[in-house]
């Protein structure tokens, strides 16, 4: 239980790391129900406020057991109250005062019928699939969300394994949780489809998805950031990538814009054109180079307007009067393929693990 509280305490230091700090002050002046917004996602088992659609607050909740499930869709908080009093479910008769007894704790907020956000006496439970729907809440965090909220405020519930975001630097990190409830499968290739959204597929092997697929632990992996290339003023199809301290550009795109001619050269990983031979980097069966090498490879300037988007540039001077014959790279086959595990980027951060079921637990 202690390595579980752990792992609790972890996950919500690193998720609030990346959400900006709100003074209680200012969220007082947002306290509306349409600028207010609850997200809670049953396999993270994470209760995240919005507020202007900015992240503002995040929790780790207890959610309902797999014979007691939590209901996804879309709700409001439609009551509030203090000191609640516990009605068994189906036995009206018997009821708990508020005290340190009650299974509600200090706070309720309805969302549907007999469903709500709550405090809980059993602060250990928070991290697992407790309850028998509702939504648990350690008191300290409840009692926080409570003053914050309005009645009105919508909830949204989601199961969602998969989670891929971009943090303040805009590095692009994913997650995948497990499936308590079996509803929701997940396989390779819709973790790369994903990924592709976010430009960044090609800079996670299909390997290490595969390892996070079977671990299913909610381990925060790291991948870079893309950015858009424009060469001539055109925008490329496929997006630059930094990760781990480099900037990869896509050469065939490039080579193709530029109507350049370059070789690729398997047993030496070299990319070669009229203008010199620099390293390449296969990444799913794309060509990557350095940005740093442009220059010797196309003869182009870097030229960062801003950090989402490079414009490659051609150099001016009086040496540049080279042939521009048509493209005739090969193209790079799948046994050409040399997948550098040195280069990928696998930093992991413990983040919301299986905290496993708690028997004879109630809402």
């Amino acid at each position: 239980m202690l390595k579980y509280m752990f792992f609790i305490l972890c996950s919500i230091l690193f998720c609030n790391s990346i959400i900006p700090a709100v003074e209680a002050a200012e969220l007082t002046g947002l306290q509306s129900a349409h600028k207010m917004k609850i997200m809670i996602n049953i396999p993270s088992r994470l209760l995240t406020l919005f507020s202007d659609g900015k992240a503002v607050r995040m929790y780790a909740v207890g959610i309902g057991r797999f014979d007691a499930p939590t209901p996804v869709g879309e709700y409001q908080i439609l009551s509030k109250e203090i000191n609640p009093t516990w009605i068994k479910p189906g036995e009206e008769v018997v009821k708990i005062e508020s005290g340190p007894d009650n299974p509600l704790g200090y706070r309720w907020m309805q969302i549907e019928g007999n469903y709500g956000i709550h405090g809980t006496n059993q602060p250990n439970s928070i991290g697992g699939y407790v309850s028998s729907g509702c939504i648990r809440m350690r008191e300290a965090d409840v009692e926080e969300l409570y003053d914050l909220v309005p009645i009105g405020t919508s909830v949204s519930i989601l199961y969602k394994r998969l989670v891929i975001e971009k943090n303040p630097d805009k590095v692009v990190t994913f997650y995948i949780y497990p499936d308590e409830y079996h509803s929701q499968p997940l396989d390779i290739q819709a973790v790369n489809k994903k990924l592709a959204e976010f430009g960044v597929d090609r800079f996670v092997s299909d390997e290490k998805i595969s390892d996070k697929l079977l671990a299913a632990n909610g381990e925060a992996t790291f991948v870079g950031k893309s950015f858009s290339v424009m060469v001539n003023e055109q925008k490329l199809n496929v997006a630059g990538v930094v990760q781990n301290g480099m900037v990869y550009l896509p050469v065939i795109p490039i080579a193709s814009q530029l109507k350049l001619a370059v070789t690729w050269n398997k047993e030496s990983e070299s990319l070669n054109t009229a203008y010199g031979t620099v390293p390449g980097y296969v990444k799913k069966d794309i060509l990557y180079m350095n940005a740093n090498d442009v220059d010797r490879l196309f003869h182009l300037e870097l030229d960062w307007h801003d950090s989402d988007t490079l414009f490659l540039n051609r150099k001016i001077s009086v040496d540049t009067a080279l042939p521009t014959p048509p493209v005739t790279s090969r193209p790079v086959s799948k046994n050409d393929v040399v997948m550098k595990h040195a280069n990928e980027s696998t930093h992991t951060t413990p983040m919301m693990p299986d905290f496993g079921k708690m028997d004879q637990v109630k809402n």
